[in-house]
C-alpha cells in the first residue's frame, strides 16, 4: 500500500521554519549539536571543558593561615573546618558532595617541593587515618561532617588536605595549595595567641605579640587618651574572637571585677576593635602613672594575648581643652 501526502497537509511557512530552528538551538550546545542524554559528553572545545571541570570542590576555612607566611605554625589542639562550592556546568543542575574525604600525611615542610608534597599526599600514610584500615587510603565522611579536631606532636610537619566526592564516587581531582591543601609544623602552646597592632593618633601604634611587652606612653592632663587596635590570629590557623579591657585592676589574671567603664574592672568580653571610650585624665591626674590591660583571644578560645599600655599622666596643666574634652570621654577617678 503506498501512502500519499496532501501537498496542503504539509505545509513549510516561514514561521513554521523559524520556530523549528528556535527549538533545534534551544537544545543545543555552542556547536550546534544537540545534547541528550543518551548522547556522550563532548570531548573537545569550550563545553568539554566546562564538563570536565564541573563538581563540587572543597575549600578549607580552617587553618586560617596569612599567606604571606612561608612557614606555617599551628597549636597542638588542630582543629581543620571545611566547606563546598560548585565547580564549572552541569546541564542537570549545581552539583552537591555526596561525601568529603580528608588526609594528612608526613612532610618536610623546608625541602619538599609541591610535586613532593602532592605525591606524598597521594600515597604517604594517613596520619588521620582509622586504625586497621588501609594505612594510604583517605579517610571518607559524609556531605554534613565539615569540622575535625585532632592532637599533634610537638615538632610534627604535616600536609593537610580535604577534597568533595560527586554522587558517582569521585573525588575532585585536583589539590590547590590554600584552596583545599595546606602544609604546617605542629608548636607548643606557648607564646601563641594573636598578634596585636595597637594605634593611638598621638602616640604612634605598637604591636603586641604574645609575649608580654609593655607600651609606655604619656598624656597631657585634658587630652583624652583613645586606642584601637587590629588583631591576627592567622599565625597559627585561628581567627580572632573577643577582646576584653580594664584600667587599674590589681590583677589582669583575675577577670572577676566589672565595670562599665572599664576603670577599676572589666569591660566585659565582646568583640571590638577600639576602646568603648576615651580616658580621659584631668588636672589632678599630673604626675600619676595608670595602667590599662587589654586582652584578646581567638574565636575558639583557647589562646589569648594580654596588651599592657603604661599610661603616664605628665605634669603640664592643659586645662583649656578640660571642659569640651570631659564630656566625651570617661574621667578617671569618677
Amino acid at each position: 500500500m503506498m501512502y500519499r501526502f496532501r501537498s496542503d497537509a504539509f505545509r513549510v511557512t516561514p514561521l513554521c521554519l523559524l520556530l523549528s530552528l528556535a527549538v533545534v538551538f534551544a537544545f543545543a550546545g555552542p556547536t550546534g549539536c544537540l545534547l541528550t542524554s543518551e548522547e556522550p559528553l563532548p570531548t573537545f572545545g569550550p563545553q568539554a571543558e566546562a564538563f570536565r571541570d564541573a563538581g563540587p570542590r572543597a575549600r578549607l576555612t580552617r587553618p586560617n593561615f596569612n599567606p604571606d607566611i612561608p612557614i606555617r605554625q599551628t597549636v597542638a589542639e588542630f582543629v581543620a573546618e571545611w566547606d563546598a562550592f560548585d565547580s564549572g556546568v552541569d546541564v542537570s543542575g549545581p552539583p552537591r558532595p555526596a561525601a568529603f574525604e580528608y588526609k594528612a600525611a608526613r612532610v618536610n615542610i623546608v625541602t619538599d617541593t609541591p610535586s613532593q608534597i602532592l605525591e606524598k599526599l597521594e600515597s604517604g600514610e594517613n596520619v588521620f587515618g582509622e586504625q586497621g584500615g588501609d594505612p594510604i587510603a583517605w579517610t571518607r565522611v559524609p556531605p554534613s561532617v565539615r569540622r575535625l579536631e585532632r592532637s599533634l606532636a610537638h615538632g610534627s610537619q604535616l600536609a593537610f588536605a580535604v577534597r568533595a566526592v560527586d554522587a558517582k564516587g569521585a573525588p575532585e581531582p585536583e589539590l590547590e595549595y590554600d584552596r583545599n591543601y595546606v602544609t604546617f609544623v605542629a608548636t607548643s602552646d606557648e607564646n601563641v595567641g594573636p598578634v596585636v597592632e595597637a594605634h593611638s593618633v598621638e602616640h604612634g601604634s605598637f604591636t603586641f605579640f604574645p609575649y608580654g611587652e609593655t607600651w609606655e606612653v604619656q598624656v597631657v592632663p585634658g587630652v583624652p587618651f583613645m586606642m584601637d587596635w587590629v588583631a591576627d590570629a592567622s599565625g597559627y590557623g585561628y581567627y580572632v574572637g573577643d577582646t576584653n579591657y580594664a584600667l587599674d585592676v590589681p590583677d589582669p589574671e583575675d577577670l572577676t571585677p566589672s565595670d562599665p567603664n572599664g576603670i577599676g574592672g572589666w569591660i566585659g568580653w565582646e568583640r571590638r576593635n577600639a576602646l568603648e571610650a576615651p580616658y580621659f585624665f584631668g588636672p589632678e591626674d599630673a604626675g600619676s602613672v595608670h595602667t590599662l590591660y587589654l586582652w584578646v583571644r581567638d574565636d575558639l578560645h583557647t589562646h589569648q594575648t594580654l596588651a599592657t599600655v603604661q599610661i603616664e599622666v605628665l605634669d603640664v596643666p592643659f586645662e583649656a581643652r578640660s571642659t569640651s574634652i570631659e564630656l566625651s570621654g570617661m574621667r578617671v577617678g569618677d
